[in-house]
Protein backbone atom coordinates (compact mmCIF):
# COMPACT_ATOMS: atom_id res chain seq x y z
CA UNK A 1 0.00 0.00 0.00
CA UNK A 2 2.51 2.21 0.48
CA UNK A 3 4.58 1.48 -2.52
CA UNK A 4 1.69 3.57 -4.41
CA UNK A 5 1.59 6.42 -1.82
CA UNK A 6 1.65 9.89 -3.83
CA UNK A 7 2.19 13.06 -2.39
CA UNK A 8 -0.31 15.47 -2.27
CA UNK A 9 1.45 18.94 -1.65
CA UNK A 10 -1.83 20.60 -0.64
CA UNK A 11 -1.51 24.55 0.05
CA UNK A 12 1.38 25.04 -2.44
CA UNK A 13 1.27 26.56 -5.45
CA UNK A 14 2.04 24.57 -8.10
CA UNK A 15 5.52 25.05 -8.76
CA UNK A 16 6.01 24.95 -5.02
CA UNK A 17 4.52 21.67 -5.72
CA UNK A 18 6.83 19.96 -8.36
CA UNK A 19 9.56 21.10 -6.29
CA UNK A 20 8.47 19.80 -3.14
CA UNK A 21 7.78 16.29 -4.34
CA UNK A 22 11.29 15.90 -5.49
CA UNK A 23 12.35 16.45 -2.13
CA UNK A 24 9.72 14.47 -0.91
CA UNK A 25 10.39 11.60 -3.05
CA UNK A 26 14.23 12.40 -2.04
CA UNK A 27 14.17 11.96 1.47
CA UNK A 28 11.56 8.88 1.10
CA UNK A 29 14.38 7.16 -1.11
CA UNK A 30 17.73 8.25 1.11
CA UNK A 31 16.06 7.12 4.29
CA UNK A 32 14.02 4.25 3.32
CA UNK A 33 10.56 5.73 4.53
CA UNK A 34 7.73 3.31 3.29
CA UNK A 35 5.83 3.21 6.98
CA UNK A 36 2.20 5.40 6.28
CA UNK A 37 2.66 7.34 9.12
CA UNK A 38 6.22 8.02 8.11
CA UNK A 39 4.82 9.12 4.38
CA UNK A 40 2.03 11.42 6.49
CA UNK A 41 4.75 13.12 8.48
CA UNK A 42 7.22 13.42 5.67
CA UNK A 43 4.29 15.36 3.93
CA UNK A 44 4.48 17.73 6.70
CA UNK A 45 8.17 18.24 6.56
CA UNK A 46 8.18 18.56 3.05
CA UNK A 47 5.32 21.84 3.28
CA UNK A 48 7.20 23.67 5.99
CA UNK A 49 10.50 23.59 4.25
CA UNK A 50 8.63 25.02 0.79
CA UNK A 51 6.67 27.46 3.28
CA UNK A 52 10.27 28.86 4.58
CA UNK A 53 11.91 29.03 1.00
CA UNK A 54 8.94 31.14 -0.06
CA UNK A 55 9.81 33.34 2.96
CA UNK A 56 13.31 33.56 2.03
CA UNK A 57 12.41 34.66 -1.24
CA UNK A 58 10.22 37.34 0.07
CA UNK A 59 13.46 37.89 1.77
CA UNK A 60 15.77 38.24 -1.19
CA UNK A 61 13.13 40.48 -3.15
CA UNK A 62 13.40 43.39 -0.58
CA UNK A 63 17.24 43.20 -0.69
CA UNK A 64 16.70 43.87 -4.47
CA UNK A 65 17.28 47.41 -6.25
CA UNK A 66 18.89 48.61 -2.98
CA UNK A 67 22.13 50.22 -3.38
CA UNK A 68 25.19 48.28 -1.04
CA UNK A 69 24.96 49.15 2.51
CA UNK A 70 21.61 50.26 2.33
CA UNK A 71 19.31 47.28 2.32
CA UNK A 72 15.89 47.01 3.25
CA UNK A 73 15.74 45.88 7.04
CA UNK A 74 14.11 42.74 7.28
CA UNK A 75 10.86 42.89 8.99
CA UNK A 76 10.53 41.18 12.81
CA UNK A 77 7.52 39.02 11.37
CA UNK A 78 9.15 37.46 8.37
CA UNK A 79 12.27 36.91 10.78
CA UNK A 80 10.17 35.11 13.70
CA UNK A 81 8.44 33.30 10.90
CA UNK A 82 11.98 32.11 9.50
CA UNK A 83 12.71 30.89 13.43
CA UNK A 84 9.28 28.95 14.18
CA UNK A 85 9.11 26.94 11.10
CA UNK A 86 13.26 26.38 11.27
CA UNK A 87 12.04 24.90 14.66
CA UNK A 88 9.12 22.31 13.30
CA UNK A 89 11.42 21.73 10.91
CA UNK A 90 13.80 20.42 13.28
CA UNK A 91 11.39 18.80 15.60
CA UNK A 92 9.77 16.71 12.48
CA UNK A 93 13.30 15.91 10.92
CA UNK A 94 13.81 14.46 14.69
CA UNK A 95 10.60 12.80 14.86
CA UNK A 96 11.37 11.11 11.64
CA UNK A 97 14.90 10.00 13.06
CA UNK A 98 16.87 11.71 10.12
CA UNK A 99 19.71 13.01 12.78
CA UNK A 100 20.52 9.89 14.48
CA UNK A 101 21.24 6.19 13.60
CA UNK A 102 17.84 3.95 13.16
CA UNK A 103 17.63 1.59 16.38
CA UNK A 104 19.26 -2.23 16.02
CA UNK A 105 16.02 -3.41 15.00
CA UNK A 106 15.24 -1.36 12.65
CA UNK A 107 18.97 -1.65 10.72
CA UNK A 108 18.77 -5.20 11.21
CA UNK A 109 15.75 -5.06 9.22
CA UNK A 110 17.01 -3.00 6.39
CA UNK A 111 20.50 -5.08 6.56
CA UNK A 112 18.36 -8.12 5.67
CA UNK A 113 15.90 -6.03 2.57
CA UNK A 114 19.67 -5.04 1.64
CA UNK A 115 20.82 -8.82 1.33
CA UNK A 116 17.09 -9.69 -0.34
CA UNK A 117 17.60 -7.05 -3.42
CA UNK A 118 21.67 -7.90 -3.49
CA UNK A 119 20.05 -11.60 -3.58
CA UNK A 120 17.78 -11.13 -6.67
CA UNK A 121 20.19 -9.27 -8.45
CA UNK A 122 22.82 -12.26 -8.17
CA UNK A 123 19.78 -14.37 -9.27
CA UNK A 124 19.11 -12.39 -12.07
CA UNK A 125 22.73 -12.36 -13.11
CA UNK A 126 23.41 -15.87 -12.69
CA UNK A 127 20.54 -17.81 -14.07
CA UNK A 128 22.82 -20.56 -15.23
CA UNK A 129 23.13 -23.04 -12.21
CA UNK A 130 21.47 -23.28 -9.16
CA UNK A 131 22.38 -25.38 -5.95
CA UNK A 132 20.54 -27.46 -3.87
CA UNK A 133 20.04 -30.62 -1.76
CA UNK A 134 18.45 -33.63 -3.24
CA UNK A 135 15.24 -34.50 -1.70
CA UNK A 136 15.92 -38.56 -2.54
CA UNK A 137 19.56 -39.06 -1.47
CA UNK A 138 20.30 -35.30 0.65
CA UNK A 139 23.70 -34.87 -1.06
CA UNK A 140 24.27 -31.52 -2.62
CA UNK A 141 23.41 -31.39 -6.23
CA UNK A 142 24.28 -29.07 -9.23
CA UNK A 143 20.89 -27.62 -11.30
CA UNK A 144 22.15 -26.46 -14.87
CA UNK A 145 20.19 -24.94 -17.32
CA UNK A 146 20.02 -26.04 -21.15
CA UNK A 147 18.13 -24.57 -23.72
CA UNK A 148 14.61 -25.85 -22.50
CA UNK A 149 15.19 -27.71 -19.03
CA UNK A 150 17.14 -27.86 -15.77
CA UNK A 151 19.92 -30.59 -16.01
CA UNK A 152 20.99 -32.15 -12.74
CA UNK A 153 24.65 -33.68 -12.19
CA UNK A 154 26.50 -34.51 -9.53
CA UNK A 155 28.49 -31.19 -7.31
CA UNK A 156 31.76 -30.94 -8.08
CA UNK A 157 32.50 -28.63 -5.11
CA UNK A 158 30.28 -30.93 -2.23
CA UNK A 159 30.97 -34.48 -0.85
CA UNK A 160 27.91 -35.47 1.22
CA UNK A 161 27.11 -32.05 2.39
CA UNK A 162 30.54 -30.80 2.95
CA UNK A 163 32.54 -28.34 1.28
CA UNK A 164 34.98 -30.51 -0.85
CA UNK A 165 36.55 -31.55 -4.05
CA UNK A 166 38.28 -35.07 -4.80
CA UNK A 167 40.87 -33.56 -7.13
CA UNK A 168 41.82 -30.48 -4.78
CA UNK A 169 42.11 -32.91 -1.80
CA UNK A 170 44.70 -35.31 -4.10
CA UNK A 171 46.86 -32.09 -4.66
CA UNK A 172 46.81 -31.50 -1.07
CA UNK A 173 48.16 -34.81 -0.07
CA UNK A 174 50.38 -35.40 -2.77
CA UNK A 175 52.07 -31.52 -1.88
CA UNK A 176 51.19 -29.94 -5.35
CA UNK A 177 49.59 -27.07 -3.61
CA UNK A 178 49.24 -25.69 -0.01
CA UNK A 179 46.46 -25.20 3.05
CA UNK A 180 46.90 -21.45 1.94
CA UNK A 181 46.02 -22.31 -2.22
CA UNK A 182 43.26 -24.73 -0.53
CA UNK A 183 41.66 -21.89 1.45
CA UNK A 184 41.51 -19.63 -1.09
CA UNK A 185 40.14 -21.88 -3.47
CA UNK A 186 37.38 -22.85 -1.62
CA UNK A 187 37.14 -19.72 0.79
CA UNK A 188 37.61 -21.45 4.03
CA UNK A 189 40.55 -21.12 7.01
CA UNK A 190 43.81 -22.24 6.62
CA UNK A 191 42.98 -25.21 8.71
CA UNK A 192 39.99 -26.81 6.85
CA UNK A 193 41.67 -28.87 4.21
CA UNK A 194 44.02 -30.24 7.63
CA UNK A 195 40.33 -31.14 9.14
CA UNK A 196 38.31 -32.28 6.43
CA UNK A 197 41.53 -35.00 5.00
CA UNK A 198 41.56 -36.05 9.00
CA UNK A 199 37.55 -36.36 8.83
CA UNK A 200 36.95 -38.05 5.50
CA UNK A 201 39.80 -39.52 3.91
CA UNK A 202 42.09 -42.90 5.26
CA UNK A 203 45.86 -42.24 5.21
CA UNK A 204 45.08 -45.27 2.38
CA UNK A 205 42.65 -43.71 0.21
Amino acid sequence: MSKKYKYQGTGLSRAEKNTAEKLFNEYRERYSLEKLSDLSILQELVFWETINERYKAKVEILGKGKTKGHEEVIPDYILKTLDSNLTRILAIKEKLGLFEEKKDSESGFKYIEVLKKKFKKWCDENQGSRTLICPFCSKMIMLKIRTKAWEVQKHPMFRDKILCNEHLVKLFKEGKITEEDCSKILGTSKDYMKWLVSKWYSNNK
